[in-house]
């Protein structure tokens, strides 16, 4: 289910001595640029219900409903661990970082020979990344053209990336004067709940980390 078409050896050909330039994300996808003499490819990982990634030497994140007792960073590789990725920095310190999974949900694609994912599937299927690209008013309203609740509408990945089942239970209950409305209704949003609405979804979103310095893969 993780890795679907995707073997051992073809993750470990197409990753040996890539270096990686950058981490990117979009909606709940994220994945690593890796360059070799000017071709790049990508790493694409999406962590499903249960995923996570984790450095060694470094404090897992979890959800807050997580039990205390699993970030145990002595344990390595940690339990639930489908993919190791070992490299180092530019000045030789040595770097290890996992892919896990406890339901197997999650997934891996290796995209080769592409310098933008974005335009190939499944990125390209996405809509707005909901933290990053959220659209002025005027556009956002001309969106809204399917007779459909707010909730629903904001969990469909192809209209807003980004937005699980929690955040969209947040904006309901902070909401519940839009959420009672169609979204295809005259006037769905009004201009000062959107800014309210925008704020609060930008609040509700987990802060982004900051940027790792560029790794080759050994």
């Amino acid at each position: 289910m993780i890795f679907g078409d995707l073997t051992e050896y073809m993750l470990k050909s197409q990753m040996h001595l890539k270096t990686i330039e950058k981490i990117e994300r979009h909606g709940k996808f994220i994945w690593l640029v890796l360059s070799e003499d000017g071709n790049h490819s990508c790493l694409l990982m999406h962590f499903g219900m249960t995923g996570f990634v984790q450095v060694r030497g470094a404090k897992r994140f979890f959800y807050k409903s997580a039990p205390e007792k699993e970030d145990n960073t002595e344990v390595w590789p940690p339990k639930y661990t489908k993919l190791i990725v070992k490299a180092e920095t530019m000045d030789g310190q040595k770097a290890e970082f996992v892919f896990g999974d406890a339901r197997r949900l999650g997934q891996i694609k290796l995209i080769v020979n592409c310098n933008n994912p974005r335009t190939v599937p499944p990125l390209n299927e996405l809509g707005f990344d909901a933290f990053l690209e959220m659209p002025p008013l005027n556009d956002f309203s001309k969106m809204l053209t399917r007779k459909i609740g707010l909730k629903s509408l904001l969990l469909d990945q192809s209209f807003a990336a980004g937005i699980g089942n929690w955040m969209a239970d947040d904006v309901s209950i902070q909401f519940p004067f839009i959420c009672c409305r169609l979204c295809t209704k005259p006037a769905f949003i009004h201009p000062p709940e959107f800014a309210i609405l925008a704020k609060s979804r930008r609040e509700i979103y987990m802060k982004r980390s900051k940027p790792l310095q560029r790794l080759h893969v050994l």
